[in-house]
């Protein structure tokens, strides 16, 4: 079964944003002078944060980005919320299982506006901006505003995370898909079926 995953323009556009990463990330961390991004959190709020490590990807794996397809793919999702956007790698992978669900949305929200100009670019670039959109802001904001159906949540930003973004809500059945990432940061994959 071909996905979109595999074609073009979408392979294209993640292999060069997965290399940028493996090229780029760790001049990005060692130009902020930060050498524990666990303590850093200690100290710096969500929007210094973001702000501080505007440069670093920090993105899913190729292979944590295949498994957020397959798991798209096979909750058959059509309304994905994604947590901390970055360059908008795991939006790729979303979207793309999304187009192959039969159409739908991917809702991002990032706190760096680079990042967001960025990811929007990628998107585009990777021909999936009917699917896919990122709204910049705290996702305490950003997240107000939902479809009344979400099927999958995608929650990979930075604490403190943005419980009751929709009023209080609570996420169906909590889970985890993925390890913590060498920067400290983690992955948290919420579904509600």
């Amino acid at each position: 079964m071909p996905s979109t995953l595999h074609t073009e323009p979408v392979a294209s556009v993640l292999d060069g944003l997965l290399e940028a990463e493996r090229e780029g990330d760790e001049r990005a961390f060692a130009e902020t002078g930060v050498t524990d991004p666990k303590a850093a959190w200690a100290e710096l709020d969500a929007g210094q944060m973001a702000e501080t490590f505007k440069d670093a990807s920090m993105s899913v794996s190729k292979e944590g980005g295949e498994l957020l397809y397959l798991l798209t793919r096979a909750t058959g999702a059509r309304t994905v919320v994604e947590y901390g956007t970055s360059f908008g790698v795991s939006t790729l992978y979303l979207a793309s299982a999304v187009r192959d669900n039969g159409g739908g949305q991917v809702i991002g929200t990032e706190l760096q506006a680079d990042k967001v100009a960025r990811a929007t670019e990628a998107i585009a670039a990777a021909g999936l901006s009917d699917i896919a959109s990122v709204r910049v802001g705290d996702a305490r904001e950003t997240l107000r505003e939902l479809p009344e159906s979400v099927d999958l949540l995608l929650m990979d930003g930075w604490p403190p995370q943005p419980r009751g973004a929709r009023g209080g809500g609570t996420p169906a059945a909590p889970g985890r898909a993925g390890a913590r990432g060498r920067h400290g940061h983690g992955l948290r994959l919420r579904y509600a079926p």
